[in-house]
């Protein structure tokens, strides 16, 4: 919980101070994103993946390494909730 909290208030302010398309902001989504993951919070990790890759590709384009990073996160986010679907049946 304190981990989010300070993923969070980390990205907020780099979000005021940087604005939502510098690196260290896109960084910071990708570091909350993956505390929603560990905690299990696919659905919040998911939605600030999708948000990071829209912004990532925008800025730096469809070939840069940072979209394609961006672009793998989601990738495995979707097929880790694909999965768990198929388990729950």
């Amino acid at each position: 919980e304190e981990a989010r909290e300070l993923g969070a208030n980390t990205l907020y302010l780099r979000i005021e101070i940087l604005s939502e398309e510098h690196p260290g902001t896109l960084e910071s989504m990708s570091n909350l994103s993956d505390i929603y993951l560990k905690e299990g919070n696919w659905k919040e990790a998911e939605t600030l993946q999708k948000k990071a890759f829209q912004i990532t590709c925008k800025v730096f384009g469809d070939k840069h390494i940072l979209t394609l990073t961006a672009l793998y996160k989601l990738g495995c986010t979707y097929w880790h909730t694909n999965n768990l679907k198929r388990q729950k049946g």
